[in-house]
């Protein structure tokens, strides 16, 4: 049987972080606009997390919740999150689409298999004032 062989080698980057499960994880902090993703890469102006094994004792961990918080001055009209995902730190996919301008928790589903975890922004919508949008996760 063939191995996949991934089409570029993984480098340490200053912006992915070991992550335990159970804690919060700040993947995009205070943004006031869009934070987008080129391509399949990561938005450079989000963080990414790296996920243990996916399986403890034969058992996977709980889904997965988001966490948007909104502050700054002012509203969002619209404040929309992409929660990406990798197995091998360099391609991200969208996993989960998330409509935020109010804020909120928002679970998950089916992002433990991910091996890093990551976001964007794709529309930023300023009501009034100044709002910033901040994307927590945990698993």
């Amino acid at each position: 049987m063939p191995r996949y062989q991934p089409s570029a080698t993984p480098t340490p980057s200053d912006d992915v972080y070991a992550y335990e499960r159970g804690t919060q994880a700040v993947l995009i902090s205070a943004a006031t606009a869009a934070v987008t993703q080129t391509g399949t890469a990561k938005p450079v102006s989000a963080d990414a997390i790296g996920l243990q094994a996916c399986l403890s004792r034969g058992v996977q961990p709980p889904n997965a919740m988001v966490q948007v918080d909104i502050a700054g001055t002012g509203s969002w009209t619209t404040f929309t999150v992409n929660i990406l995902g990798s197995l091998d730190g360099i391609k991200y996919y969208v996993l989960a689409t998330i409509a935020g301008a109010a804020g909120g928790i928002f679970p998950l589903a089916g992002v433990a298999q991910a091996r890093y975890i990551s976001a964007s922004v794709t529309t930023a919508t300023a009501a009034s004032g100044v709002p910033t949008g901040t994307v927590s996760i945990c698993l």
